[in-house]
């Protein structure tokens, strides 16, 4: 059975109030489209975004993409959501297994996703005597299955689009009503949704952590490149407007403390204010490659 990829990109991320398919995380820069269609393109024959209709930007134009297609359910309402994105792909190759992501899991990893596929295909192999139809994980916080992280046969793929018809527009149920193959994922937050700003914050954090134990796992220090701005008496000080750093610090607060012994700043670090990216932050905010920093002395004069 062909193999197909899929990521779903068509949401209007309400919650995070920008385009999550378009949001980078780590120091690599790379945009949530492209990681997962990274991850894909060696699992998979061919690869294929899932947008809504008209739904263009640089990013996505570098890709295949397969809009949503108009779905009424028998009640005449209109279908809308990741149900219309993998019954246009269904629709698009009929004979096809899709290997569906949404765009919005910053934690998974190619473990996690070949796992997945070397599991189908040991099923595959057997010849299938259970006759499932799909295969998911499990998710770790209901135990339901996860729809959005999901190899669906055309078997499933029909399935759902009766229960659409039905007017159920959840695929999670349609896997539900399924012969549905459930694993248990090694990793327990590589399912995790960032649906956010503050879950974005949360996936950050955690990746940093990830990127540290693997840091010292290799014996070096991963560093991120920084443009450094200095206001008023710090701009006096060091002589300049700012500079470019590339530090293995990964918050603003050690950062400071190692520009305050070269240039000879005379502030602590709690006397100043620290914005990042034009928008006040914490000391403890993880830094990401290509952030603006800016370190703000007290105000002084009468």
């Amino acid at each position: 059975m062909k193999l197909n990829g899929l990521v779903l990109t068509g949401g209007e991320s309400r919650r995070m109030g920008r385009d999550k398919a378009l949001l980078a995380y780590g120091p690599e820069g790379h945009s949530q489209i492209e990681r997962a269609m990274a991850l894909l393109a060696p699992l998979v024959k061919e690869s294929f975004l899932s947008v809504r209709p008209g739904q263009q930007d640089a990013v996505r134009q570098r890709y295949r993409q397969i809009p949503d297609q108009p779905l009424v359910d028998n009640a005449g309402k209109t279908v809308s959501g990741p149900a219309a994105g993998l019954l246009a792909a269904h629709a698009q190759d009929p004979d096809a297994a899709w290997l569906v992501l949404a765009c919005d899991l910053p934690l998974l990893d190619e473990a996690t996703l070949c796992s997945l596929v070397k599991r189908w295909r040991e099923v595959v192999a057997k010849g299938n005597p259970v006759g499932w139809t799909a295969l998911a994980y499990r998710s770790t916080h209901d135990g339901l299955p996860e729809p959005l992280c999901t190899l669906w046969t055309p078997e499933a793929l029909a399935a759902l689009g009766n229960h659409v018809a039905e007017g159920h527009v959840c695929p999670r149920k349609a896997l539900l009503n399924s012969k549905t193959l459930l694993l248990e994922p090694e990793n327990p937050h590589a399912l995790d949704n960032a649906n956010t700003a503050e879950e974005r914050a949360q996936a950050e954090r955690r990746l940093e952590r990830r990127r540290a134990v693997q840091a010292a796992q290799q014996g070096v220090a991963p560093t991120v490149m920084v443009q450094v701005t200095y206001f008023a008496q710090l701009r006096d000080v060091a002589g300049m407007k700012g500079e470019a750093i590339t530090t293995a610090h990964r918050t603003a607060g050690p950062l400071y403390d190692e520009l305050r012994q070269r240039h000879g700043f005379p502030f602590e670090c709690q006397q100043l204010r620290l914005a990042l990216n034009d928008s006040f932050a914490e000391w403890d905010t993880p830094l990401k490659q290509g952030d603006v920093v800016v370190f703000i002395p007290p105000v002084t004069g009468g």
